[in-house]
């Protein structure tokens, strides 16, 4: 007797397998023809084709008749959006300081976006270095954050602009002791699998770690420190690639790391200025908030939402950089 059950499920299953081959397959004639225009690249466009997986002919293009002189760029953290660099705003813009800060593609939006990855990330601030390029002759970056790992990979690329000053704040070069096991879960292909399959949208796992007595806003701690009180997995994930990917050159001219006096979210910095020095063979200055005495405040990770005489006295830090 002919069980028609197994046979529709052996149809749906052949069929989808078919389906996969026949996608593969087109995919590689495709992609098989395009490069073959592209048989002779130097380093910065192999890295743009291999790791970021674009044709450098198609990135963003501008074009001016006259360069200002400077921009600085402000790249924004894990999950973070443009929101966060009001207070930094308003030193800027009273000092008359060009600044631009783009929107990482798969932050903010109104719901959680999937399936963006760590190249979107990057594309999206490279996109934004490629109009600047031709506008200014000397871009500054500050980073903050998972934004640092951004701001020192695009600066290996060799751009119709100087890269002045790269400013590290808060930098997420190396993982937290405290979130080694988070990594080492994720980075496995098998476990991290069933975590997106189980848990796909999780716990920010840093609330535990901020001093919630100091701050003057226990309410709505979580969302004035975090933004988000969740976030997608996936997102984690690619995090801690783009954080395990780092550039074999330097092009900029000097690297400065600011870091808070409690920061209880990043690796230690004392090793990731070793690691970038070892790296680069440059000097790196370490500057530290508050480094006025007189403000005995402790600053964690989220410099950008601290009291008004941090972000002060951030400005003052940087503001012979840029």
């Amino acid at each position: 007797m002919i069980n028609y059950k197994y046979i529709g499920f052996g149809v749906i299953v052949t069929s989808i397998i078919t389906a996969q081959i026949i996608k593969y397959l087109n995919e590689k004639e495709t992609f098989d023809k395009i490069n073959k225009n592209y048989k002779s690249l130097d380093t910065d466009s192999n890295i743009l084709i291999n790791q970021l997986y674009i044709y450098p002919d198609n990135m963003s293009r501008s074009y001016t008749s006259k360069k200002k002189n400077k921009v600085l760029l402000l790249i924004s953290g894990f999950r973070d959006t443009p929101k966060m660099w009001i207070k930094l705003e308003n030193f800027l813009q009273s000092n008359n300081i060009d600044y631009v800060i783009p929107r990482i593609n798969g932050f903010g939006r109104s719901k959680f976006q999937f399936n963006t990855y760590w190249q979107d990330w990057v594309l999206s601030i490279m996109e934004e270095v490629s109009i600047l390029q031709n506008m200014y002759d000397e871009i500054n970056i500050l980073g903050f954050s998972t934004g640092c790992n951004i701001a020192l990979y695009i600066s290996q690329f060799n751009w119709n602009c100087k890269i002045n000053n790269l400013i590290l704040t808060a930098p997420n070069l190396i993982v937290n002791k405290n979130d080694t096991i988070y990594k080492s879960i994720l980075s496995s292909t098998i476990l991290s699998n069933l975590v997106l399959l189980f848990y796909p949208i999780c716990h920010r796992p840093y609330e535990s770690r901020v001093d919630k007595k100091n701050d003057n806003k226990k309410s709505n701690l979580k969302y004035d420190i975090f933004y988000e009180k969740y976030f997608p997995v996936y997102s984690a994930i690619e995090m801690w690639k783009l954080q395990d990917i780092f550039p074999k050159k330097f092009m900029g001219k000097c690297i400065t790391i600011i870091k808070a006096n409690n920061d209880k979210v990043i690796g230690d910095i004392n090793e990731q200025n070793k690691f970038l020095e070892e790296s680069y063979q440059i000097d790196i200055n370490i500057k530290t908030l508050p480094s006025n005495d007189k403000l005995n405040f402790k600053v964690g990770h989220n410099i950008f939402n601290s009291h008004h005489l941090v972000i002060s006295d951030f400005y003052d830090q940087i503001k012979n950089l840029i």
